[in-house]
């Protein structure tokens, strides 16, 4: 980075997407003091909703939900639940790992 930023870089660099992605994740993820790369403290990072995971698709997320770990996408799924009735699916949505089953439920009256 710090030879991409160098004065006499050519500027086009800079400008590239990717060069632009990989500025965004060492500002999250990583720390210079006194010439030195640290890792933050888990606490010192973004929310994971604005972290980056991965530099090649931008928009996955990491997510743990009870003992899985993964990075990427969910899938969230809706159907029928008559007792009486096939479960038939009604719905499905992919959306970053992030995304809460909950925040996409809504209150039926």
């Amino acid at each position: 980075m710090s030879a991409l930023y160098h004065p006499l870089s050519p500027e086009w660099l800079r400008q590239l997407k990717a060069v632009e992605i990989l500025r965004c994740v060492w500002i999250q993820q990583y720390r210079w003091c006194k010439g030195q790369v640290y890792w933050p403290e888990a606490d010192n990072l973004p929310p994971h909703k604005q972290l980056i995971i991965s530099p090649d698709d931008t928009e996955a997320g990491n997510r743990t939900k009870r003992d899985v770990n993964w990075t990427g996408y969910t899938v969230h799924i809706t159907e029928t639940c008559d007792r009486d009735a096939p479960d038939l699916i009604t719905n499905v949505e992919t959306t970053p790992a992030t995304t809460g089953d909950v925040e996409l439920t809504q209150v039926l009256d």
